[in-house]
């Protein structure tokens, strides 16, 4: 599925809101995820998700899984077939997934200082 737009390494909530108006069913999911009260998450972008894994040992215990045998879905588009996923057994950026395979996910949200 193509969703223009969705190029940003860094903004996932931007990406996600381009994802949100086309029905994009991770973009979606994250979109209008809750937890514990909070809203507003979306999709990391790539460079998002290589922080959480380069951060996943200390995140653990706040529901990231220190291993996970999978890519772990970004909402960065390489082009209009391929996304970017990090592998999360060794924190490599893959940029070979197509956008119809399945690929785990993970809602994000920024906390505002």
């Amino acid at each position: 599925m193509n969703v223009p737009g969705t190029y940003s390494t860094i903004d996932g909530n931007t990406n996600t809101d381009k994802c949100s108006t086309i029905n994009y069913p991770a973009g979606n999911y994250c979109a209008n995820y809750t937890r514990s009260g909070y809203s507003k998450w979306h999709l990391p972008a790539i460079d998002e998700v290589s922080l959480l894994w380069a951060n996943r040992l200390s995140l653990g215990s706040a529901g990231i899984p220190a291993t996970l045998a999978d890519n772990f879905w970004s909402s960065t588009s390489m082009d209009d077939f391929i996304v970017y996923t990090v592998d999360w057994t060794n924190g490599n950026t893959n940029s070979t997934v197509q956008k119809s395979s399945t690929a785990t996910g993970i809602p994000f949200r920024r906390v505002p200082r």
